[in-house]
């Protein structure tokens, strides 16, 4: 499996790996073979998973925070005044 994630962010160098994408690849490569799994990891990496991959874990977990705020406020009012 290494061998098909380098092989995939060698040729696709804007994205970066992001903790778990190894699982997606898995499920495509174990249900379609190599050949058409590789095919279906790469379009789905860049196209479903592209944000994520291209987002660095610093900023995507800005995002997570942000979201995380969000859906505590909207349930507490009471949390928008801590923040």
């Amino acid at each position: 499996m290494l061998k098909i994630l380098d092989s995939f962010f060698a040729k696709n160098q804007k994205l970066k790996y992001i903790q778990g994408f190894h699982d997606v690849a898995s499920v495509f490569i174990v249900l379609f073979g190599n050949n058409q799994g590789y095919y279906l990891m790469e379009k789905a990496g860049k196209t479903y998973f592209r944000d994520f991959l291209t987002t660095d874990i610093g900023t995507l977990g800005i995002l997570i925070s942000e979201m995380v705020l969000a859906l505590l406020i909207g349930k507490d009012k009471q949390f928008e005044t801590i923040f």
